[in-house]
């Protein structure tokens, strides 16, 4: 095999570090694309409440 035991768990621990923080990355891109949205949508609704109220006046 060529690796320990010791550093095939060393070199296992680092991918699984190196992974978790990709998803991590992944998740907060998608988080803040979902807010965005979010935010978004809630604008819209705002302006058309706007929009009805000032053409109910």
């Amino acid at each position: 095999m060529g690796m320990s035991q010791e550093e095939f768990k060393t070199a296992l621990l680092k991918d699984y570090a190196q992974m978790k923080r990709q998803r991590e990355k992944e998740y907060m891109d998608y988080m803040s694309i979902a807010k965005y949205r979010r935010n978004q949508k809630n604008y819209k609704k705002k302006l058309i409440n706007i929009a009805t109220l000032s053409a109910k006046r």
